[in-house]
């Protein structure tokens, strides 16, 4: 008992001297959420571009295309002459992935925005469109996909 003491009094009082380990604090939910700082609110710089809406809605004008199929297909060519908006529709009747491509012919377009563009991904039965801007040049449209029935329709719209 003699010996045992000393050692449990170091040891109880070696806990006493020694330095508590830091503690994690973990925000509530509330806390986790709730702004830090108040945010400041700074007016638009004439240099910041700012998307407005449009003035008029486009609505379609002349079909340039239109393909249909159960698989992997494409476009005959089509050539636009000046730069055009364009919507690209789609519509899918299957589960089966597909994607929709539009694709330049032009061998001299270096600009990315216009060699190769994905407009539509889905993997359901789902039908919409996206509008978009195109240079002049020849283009033709890809459609990727394993199987499933869709239709595709490139149309050029008016402001």
């Amino acid at each position: 008992m003699k010996k045992i003491f000393p050692i449990l009094f170091l040891i109880i009082f070696l806990g006493a001297c020694a330095t508590p380990a830091p503690t994690t604090v973990v925000p509530t939910a509330t806390e986790a959420f709730a702004p830090q700082v108040t945010p400041v609110i700074n007016p638009i710089s004439a240099n910041t571009p700012v998307k407005a809406a449009p003035a008029t809605t486009s609505t379609p004008q002349a079909e340039l295309v239109r393909i249909s199929g159960t698989g992997p297909g494409e476009s005959q060519p089509f050539t636009l002459t000046a730069e055009t908006k364009i919507r690209v529709n789609f519509k899918t009747l299957s589960d089966e992935r597909i994607q929709v491509r539009i694709v330049s012919l032009d061998p001299n377009q270096t600009d990315p925005r216009y060699m190769e563009t994905a407009y539509a991904t889905t993997y359901n039965p789902t039908e919409g469109f996206t509008d978009n801007t195109l240079v002049a040049g020849p283009y033709k449209v890809v459609v990727l996909t394993e199987g499933g029935a869709w239709e595709v329709w490139v149309e050029t719209l008016t402001q």
